[in-house]
């Protein structure tokens, strides 16, 4: 079958398996078991694509882009069993895009510039927040920093890899944002959610429909 028709039907996939999570979410939200199988499936959906897309075309920056979503994969499972756990793995995913993009291209001074002036802009304004744990402020400024990292890294490679980096960088902002000022459900969450799956496929697709 066509690569790209492959794609659109695994897209078609995650969007079905999507609104599933959030009619448990709204809806059945003692069923824990059946979000987690669900985000799981979410997200192994991308990491397939791009492990057959790697088996296809080896290379370092496809294999270690396809460990970043195997991290990913986990992760979303993991996060709502050991939450410190689904952290690390994320953490962990990032490193993996981090070190892809390393592969292609050294980061030039604009890249450094925008991770420094994003990651404190965004610290900043949770770090003003009242009545948020210290703990999390702490989580926070590391996660951002690994996050925007990984996003700024991701600045002429492709415009997929680009588009994917920015947009899974603004997902995890924004669901920052929601969980310190308490809006943790609703349609903030359903936007930074949904758009990560659109981050994680745009980033799978780039190794998928890769050519030798």
């Amino acid at each position: 079958m066509n690569k790209k028709r492959v794609f659109t039907i695994a897209c078609l996939f995650v969007t079905a398996l999507f609104s599933l999570h959030e009619i448990f979410l709204n809806c059945f939200n003692h069923i824990s078991f059946a979000r987690v199988v669900l985000k799981f499936l979410m997200s192994f959906i991308p990491f397939g694509l791009a492990y057959f897309g790697w088996k296809s075309n080896k290379n370092k920056l496809n294999f270690f882009i396809t460990l970043g979503l195997f991290a990913y994969c986990v992760a979303d499972a993991a996060i709502n069993i050991v939450l410190i756990l689904g952290i690390v793995l994320y953490l962990l995913g990032h490193l993996f895009f981090i070190r892809a993009f390393l592969s292609i291209k050294k980061p030039v001074l604009i890249q450094y510039l925008c991770w420094g002036v994003f990651s404190i802009a965004v610290f900043c304004f949770i770090y003003f927040i009242p009545d948020v744990d210290y703990k999390l402020k702490v989580f926070t400024a590391v996660y951002i920093l690994f996050v925007t990292a990984m996003a700024t890294l991701s600045f002429g490679i492709t415009r997929k890899i680009f588009a994917g980096g920015l947009i899974f960088w603004l997902s995890d902002i924004l669901l920052i944002i929601n969980i310190a000022a308490g809006f943790s459900d609703g349609l903030a969450h359903i936007f930074s959610l949904g758009i990560y799956y659109v981050a994680v496929l745009l980033l799978a697709s780039e190794v998928y429909l890769s050519e030798k």
